[in-house]
């Protein structure tokens, strides 16, 4: 989407596609990444450029925060931390929350210039004006950043009893990027009859372990070495290269970023709008400040968190380069990194007898890379058929295609199946269960073969079948009928482990070309 939007011939374009519908950000994510791409050329680092630089600044202004109030050492764990945490994979994602993450750390030292610079803080309030600004432009639940500035200018104006108008003054001014979300939201709005993936208590229970679970180790060390040096030696010594400390409104807005997902959550719960974990990222700033000021009291605690860090950042480094995924944290999905992995379903696919069969893609998340990679005698066969249960990618890659030269074909499962009898459909484990509306609309369902990155079947329907949207209106299934979604599963995960292709139709290896009986998985 990113790709699509920001290759659009001009900025009114992108605009006109936006507020159709066709994507869910504000307009200057698209301007950064056509910037970028047109100094650059297009390509995987130009387009990511953005959101690389973001999480490069985002971790220098961290280190500037907490090192010019305390300590070196501190700064140093504070700029580290994010690297370990969920927020790294902002880096290299081409969405606007590597960019959110920019602007929240140069938010955070723009407030601290305001508040201490005295002659110069109009400045320093100009600077956060256009931070805030910017992230809002780039994200609408950036709007979150503004809630912990004004609860530490409210503790602040109670403790000198005067108002800093020019940081309010910046604050609420900022705000008017959000007029920018309003339109598009409006448009989202009519498009969609529901809400995906609504705002709920679970979402945000699970916020914290979804940003914080990669450094569950350093964090438990952390708090481990906090109390043994506190038990061996109550008085700590002086911190290395100490500064005044924090002054209270500072800590107030650190604590403000922690709490940053309850905030996130009462905005989707007021706008209606749907919660991702990754809408509340830049509660990252709080705990990585707050933990390079905590354990820089204790130099021993500070030096061990460090080198802990740094061993980590290297594990994961070498980790990474020696396997063939990553995880993409908001669907735990594996995506593959290397080119001959994904793309060995493509001469799956051609190995297929008959070519002039239609191949359908069932993984709502796989589905755009593999049209967009795919040569041309495979892209021509592809199809995308959109649930009839509420398909938000689907159906928002239908608008783009009205505004740019997206590829694929797409179709509405009645449609696709009054006119296709027999077809190949290709999906990935997560997306398995998706084969069970085809038999349960009468198909008869055979392996093809299956690779590192998926299963592929054909899919045959008996000529009286009946096309319909629901699955409640046909019989259950009889057993001759029924997924085997387990068996699949465990030929999946040999496949994986043993890192090898299995075919069905050559040798004694592959699994058996007639799916066998077995019991009922349900969707879930």
């Amino acid at each position: 989407f990113t790709l699509r939007v920001s290759r659009l011939p001009d900025m009114a374009s992108v605009w006109n596609a936006l507020k159709h519908g066709a994507d869910l950000n504000p307009p200057l994510f698209y301007g950064f990444t056509r910037f970028s791409e047109s100094l650059f050329g297009e390509g995987h680092i130009a387009t990511r450029l953005p959101e690389i630089l973001g999480c490069w600044i985002f971790c220098l202004c961290l280190y500037r925060f907490v090192s010019c109030r305390t300590s070196v050492l501190a700064g140093l764990i504070s700029m580290l931390f994010p690297l370990v945490t969920t927020a790294y994979f902002y880096a290299y994602e081409a969405r606007p929350h590597g960019l959110v993450l920019a602007c929240c750390g140069l938010a955070l030292i723009c407030w601290q210039g305001a508040i201490r610079s005295g002659r110069r803080s109009g400045w320093w309030a100009l600077g956060l004006f256009a931070a805030l600004l910017c992230a809002i432009l780039n994200h609408a639940y950036a709007i979150a950043l503004f809630v912990p500035f004004g609860v530490a200018e409210l503790v602040r104006a109670v403790t000198l009893r005067r108002v800093d108008r020019s940081v309010w003054l910046a604050i609420t001014s900022a705000s008017s990027g959000l007029l920018f979300s309003f339109s598009l939201y409006q448009g989202a709005k009519a498009g969609f009859a529901t809400t995906p993936v609504p705002a709920t208590f679970g979402v945000l229970a699970s916020s914290y372990s979804a940003h914080l679970g990669p450094a569950v180790g350093i964090l438990s060390v952390a708090l481990i070495l906090t109390f043994v040096f506190q038990f061996a030696s109550p008085n700590p010594p002086e911190p290395l290269n100490e500064g005044k400390g924090l002054e209270l409104p500072e800590v107030v807005v650190l604590v403000g970023f922690v709490a940053l997902p309850f905030f996130t959550y009462l905005l989707a719960k007021l706008a209606g709008a749907p919660l991702f974990h990754r809408y509340s990222i830049s509660a990252v700033a709080g705990f990585a400040c707050l933990l390079g000021i905590v354990t820089a009291k204790r130099p021993p605690v500070a030096l061990g968190v460090l080198l802990l860090l740094a061993a980590q950042i290297e594990f994961d480094f070498f980790q990474y380069a020696q396997s063939a995924t990553l995880i993409e944290p908001s669907s735990s999905m594996g995506i593959s990194t290397s080119a001959d992995a994904f793309g060995i379903q493509y001469s799956l696919m051609a190995a297929v007898p008959n070519q002039d069969l239609s191949i359908v893609l069932l993984d709502d998340l796989e589905f755009l890379p593999i049209m967009h990679y795919a040569p041309a005698n495979i892209a021509s066969r592809l199809v995308y058929v959109v649930s009839p249960k509420f398909d938000i990618l689907g159906e928002l890659y239908v608008l783009l295609q009205r505004f740019s030269r997206a590829p694929g074909r797409f179709a509405r499962m009645s449609d696709f199946l009054s006119t296709h009898d027999t077809f190949i459909a290709l999906c990935s484990s997560r997306s398995l269960f998706k084969l069970q509306y085809y038999i349960d609309r009468g198909a008869d369902v055979k392996m093809e073969g299956i690779t590192l990155s998926g299963l592929l079947y054909t899919v045959t329907f008996r000529k009286n079948h009946v096309a319909g949207e629901g699955l409640s209106s046909r019989p259950a299934p009889t057993p001759a009928r029924t997924f085997p979604a387990f068996a699949a599963h465990q030929l999946l995960f040999e496949a994986r482990s043993s890192d090898t292709r299995i075919p069905s139709r050559s040798g004694t290896s592959g699994p058996p070309s007639r799916i066998q009986p077995v019991r009922a998985v349900s969707n879930r």
